[in-house]
């Protein structure tokens, strides 16, 4: 079975997590705290620093 296959070879390239989990090791987990800083004027988070925060992400995968 070709999907088969495929997964063994894909479960070579992931690494057992703490919690006995896989996952991809290119993946990226990122918090941030929404200071008042990143608020535009309705106190809400300003797209612009919402995209920033993705792009930083993207970069480091």
């Amino acid at each position: 079975m070709a999907s088969e296959s495929h997964f063994k070879e894909n479960l070579h390239n992931l690494h057992l997590e703490d919690e006995g989990h896989y996952r991809n090791p290119s993946e990226v987990k990122m918090s941030q705290i929404v200071l008042p800083c990143h608020a535009n004027h309705c106190g809400e988070l300003s797209i612009g620093q919402l995209l920033k925060w993705m792009d930083c992400t993207a970069c480091l995968s």
